[in-house]
């Protein structure tokens, strides 16, 4: 069998933004007086993401009710809702460390999201850390089945240390 490959010739030209005419679908500039439709179009996509996690009604309340007491998650919703200054400096030093993937987070419902897993308030995560650990899966099963769905800072670093600690888990 033979297989025959054409080449074909390109001819590149850059073409400044400012003299196009209609913007790509992967332009990254952002309307400033955005439309109260399209604010509205916004909305039903990020309630009908929450709307599809696979999270038990009940359980996104208490979550969304935890987050509303956390501190230190009200203070990144700020931060997020306000818009991220241009500097680490001026950020809240509690929002700090979410400064390198700031661009991930979103809240909707009164949850605070980083990409698709829900960011779980301080109160919350001795019981999220009792739930996946109840399986004894191990240490890295257990991190799989956390990243999944949840995030929260030194997540990992505690899922490791459950899991050290844990004699049936050890065996993994």
């Amino acid at each position: 069998m033979r297989l025959q490959v054409q080449r074909y010739e390109l001819d590149v030209q850059h073409i400044p933004g400012r003299d196009m005419l209609l913007a790509d679908a992967l332009s990254r500039a952002h309307l400033d007086d955005t439309d109260a439709s399209l604010q509205d179009d916004v909305e039903v996509i990020v309630h009908s993401f929450t709307d599809a996690l696979s999270v038990s009604p009940s359980k996104i309340q208490q979550v969304a009710e935890a987050t509303a007491e956390d501190q230190d998650l009200q203070q990144l919703r700020s931060t997020i809702s306000r818009g991220w200054p241009d500097s680490i400096a001026d950020v809240p030093q509690v929002v700090q460390p979410y400064w390198t993937f700031r661009k991930e987070l979103h809240e909707a419902k009164g949850i605070l999201f980083k990409g698709h897993r829900i960011i779980i308030p301080r109160s919350m995560r001795n019981e999220m850390l009792a739930i996946i650990h109840e399986t004894h899966m191990g240490t890295e099963k257990s991190k799989e089945r956390a990243r999944a769905v949840m995030y929260w800072l030194q997540m990992t670093w505690q899922m490791e240390d459950i899991s050290s600690k844990c004699p049936i888990c050890a065996g993994f």
